[in-house]
């Protein structure tokens, strides 16, 4: 990521320029670890549709890539960046959570089981919304490892090993808290 202020937005950073001189050196790394995953040649395809994306900004750049993800494993939900709606830009946490929920006109806020010390579910539900954290269960898939599993590697590891029917399968392996 280039040096940039502290106080910029994620969409006002972006890679450095340097980026894709080292692309080649990613995908060599990539090809020894995962030369012999089975699904490698669909993987490094994703990999690369995402790797070679000319636009340095951070956002467009992960933007980019998770839209790859979803087209790969046909899931159509809309991605609306925050950034594009017009709310007030003075509020923080919690307080700008509610405003887009309200200006968006949602019923339910889900978040990661992570931010649950960031949320208050009494606010929420003053406010008129269901608040939800979202947790994965565990998953295990046979990354061909002498039978030992090492959970939590990367998506790259789990794209790598996995059809597109077991991804599916495992994106709805979680639980609501």
């Amino acid at each position: 990521v280039e040096k940039a202020s502290s106080r910029l937005s994620i969409n006002q950073r972006k890679l450095i320029s340097e980026y894709h001189l080292n692309i080649n050196k990613i995908l060599r790394k990539l090809d020894h670890c995962y030369h012999k995953a089975p699904n490698y040649a669909y993987g490094i395809s994703l990999l690369k549709k995402s790797l070679f994306y000319k636009n340095l900004n951070i956002c467009d750049f992960i933007v980019h890539t998770l839209k790859q993800c979803c087209s790969y494993l046909n899931i159509n939900t809309p991605i609306i960046l925050s950034s594009e709606i017009k709310k007030d830009n003075s509020l923080k946490a919690e307080e700008r959570v509610l405003d887009i929920n309200r200006i968006l006109d949602s019923k339910t806020y889900v978040n990661l089981a992570g931010g649950q010390n960031l949320y208050n579910k009494k606010k929420f539900r003053d406010e008129g919304f269901n608040l939800e954290f979202i947790k994965m269960n565990k998953i295990r898939y046979n990354q061909n490892i002498n039978n030992v599993f090492v959970p939590n590697l990367s998506i790259i590891d789990t794209i790598m090993f996995n059809t597109e029917k077991e991804l599916l399968n495992m994106i709805h392996q979680f639980k609501i808290i």
